[in-house]
């Protein structure tokens, strides 16, 4: 019986079991640059020592003007390499293997305003301003 806790195997993929932590909006960059952090580091690595055998880290933004907030993690730069690396490291050294969810290529920036019409319900509660 296949159960969670057993490997498995894509391709080149071997993870040591089926357990996955999906890729969260943290919005925990500090100095707003997207240099991951020590929060970071405890944040994936305690999920990596907890027996996680993949871990797909939040939005990793390729370009600082695409960020949807200015605490998003990047990679638009080589000084983002040694605070990811170190938690990458980390992570291999328990046994997970790691991966990072990039945006999409049509994500509203943070400085583009909202190109679509705004909800409609048929509530009467205003969805702006719910206590309206």
């Amino acid at each position: 019986m296949i159960d969670l806790f057993t490997p498995y195997e894509l391709k080149d993929l071997k993870l040591k079991n089926r357990v996955v932590l999906p890729p969260m909006c943290q919005y925990s960059v500090t100095e707003r640059d997207g240099i991951a952090t020590d929060w970071h580091y405890n944040h994936y690595v305690s999920r990596a020592v907890g027996g996680t055998g993949l871990i797909i880290i939040e939005m990793t933004d390729v370009e600082p003007d695409g960020r949807i907030t200015d605490y998003d993690l990047g990679i638009w730069s080589d000084e983002h390499i040694p605070a990811l690396a170190r938690i990458v490291d980390a992570c291999h050294a328990y046994g997970a293997k790691w991966a990072s969810r990039l945006p999409m290529p049509d994500a509203r920036p943070k400085t583009q305003p909202f190109l679509y019409p705004p909800p409609r319900s048929r509530s009467t509660i205003n969805p702006k301003h719910p206590a309206s």
